[in-house]
């Protein structure tokens, strides 16, 4: 639903929607895997739970609070991969 949404303010060719979620999509994987393209840091919110929410920018981290800190959370995050 998140890359049909841009739909409801204005037309999009349907190849257009297509692409776009095709590169949204892929994104999206890439970046859970923690390893490449994770610009925000965003495996930090699966192991910590409550910080790095955003996936894409870390805009709303920053202002609610919510981005990682070495004060909030001491314990090293260590990969298993």
């Amino acid at each position: 639903m998140g890359h049909f949404l841009p739909t409801f303010f204005w037309p999009m060719h349907p190849v257009a929607i297509s692409v776009f979620g095709f590169l949204t999509s892929n994104y999206a994987l890439l970046a859970h895997d923690g390893r490449a393209l994770d610009l925000n840091d965003h495996m930090k919110h699966h192991h910590y739970h409550n910080c790095n929410f955003g996936l894409y920018w870390g805009f709303w981290d920053y202002l609610c609070g919510t981005r990682y800190s070495k004060e909030k959370y001491p314990k090293e995050y260590i990969p298993s991969w």
